[in-house]
């Protein structure tokens, strides 16, 4: 399969929706996945579009969002604490938030 990860910031102006409408149907044409993690902004102008996805929750019903794909891994921890450069100080929701992500681009 190949895959790409279609986020960027919640204040993504919507003037730039029918660009992103653009990449995304060419990439539904090419048969790639779009992985995201349903945040608002940019997260949810790639996923408006796309055929297929994988969209990652940091838990279950973030943002209101039914994808199932909100049960993290150890293996997802670790690597987020490991390059996260403060994870210490970090709330538990910014870290499931922090581990959500590594979901998106790995």
């Amino acid at each position: 399969m190949k895959y790409y990860a279609g986020i960027g910031s919640r204040q993504t102006p919507k003037e730039l929706i029918p660009t992103i409408d653009k990449i995304v149907l060419k990439l539904n044409e090419l048969g790639y996945t779009l992985r995201s993690g349903a945040a608002d902004g940019a997260d949810t102008f790639f996923e408006n579009k796309s055929v297929l996805k994988e969209i990652f929750l940091p838990w279950k019903g973030y943002n209101n969002h039914t994808s199932e794909l909100y049960n993290d891994t150890p293996e997802g921890w670790v690597l987020a604490e490991k390059y996260h450069p403060n994870w210490k100080a970090l709330s538990d929701g910014a870290k499931k938030l922090m581990v959500r992500n590594g979901y998106q681009v790995l």
